[in-house]
């Protein structure tokens, strides 16, 4: 049995997109379903159906929402529960750095690229750079609280280069 946590998790994602993939190579294969006969006798779908794809973009929709919802949930916990639950192994350090990535993808969207950061710092400064000093890369500490407190927490997430 494998004792790598990490190890198992990629394996199993490989199988289940090695399982869609198929399916939907299947889907394919099958040809016209629902149809609709065109004057010229031709078949053509009457709506574009595709199970697969739309699974795949369900997973995605949930994914970010998990994220949305893990980000916030850091932001708005106290230290001592915050400190709490990392010891509990409650938030692990994988998802504390999904978090923080989705805050710094959502302050690259929202933040920087509505200022003239971008043509100061080319290119955008990776996760790990951000994370270690966003006042750096125009992040002002003192506006807003729970992002100060979620930022100071990200930085334990921070790969040393």
């Amino acid at each position: 049995m494998p004792t790598d946590v990490n190890q198992t998790i990629q394996d199993s994602r490989k199988a289940a997109m090695s399982f869609l993939d198929a399916a939907k190579a299947k889907e394919q294969q099958r040809g016209p379903q629902n149809t609709v006969p065109q004057v010229d006798k031709t078949a053509v779908r009457r709506t574009k159906v595709n199970p697969v794809d739309d699974f795949l973009k369900a997973a995605k929709r949930k994914g970010a929402s998990d994220r949305f919802d893990l980000a916030q949930r850091i932001r708005e916990m106290s230290d001592e529960d915050f400190e709490k639950a990392m010891a509990d192994g409650s938030i692990t350090p994988e998802q504390l750095r999904q978090a923080g990535e989705y805050e710094w993808d959502v302050y690259m969207g929202d933040v920087w690229s509505e200022t003239d950061l971008p043509e100061q710092f080319n290119p955008e400064p990776t996760y790990d750079e951000f994370i270690a000093d966003p006042e750096k890369y125009g992040h002002h500490r003192g506006w807003n609280e729970e992002t100060d407190r979620a930022f100071d927490r990200y930085k334990r997430t921070v790969k040393q280069q």
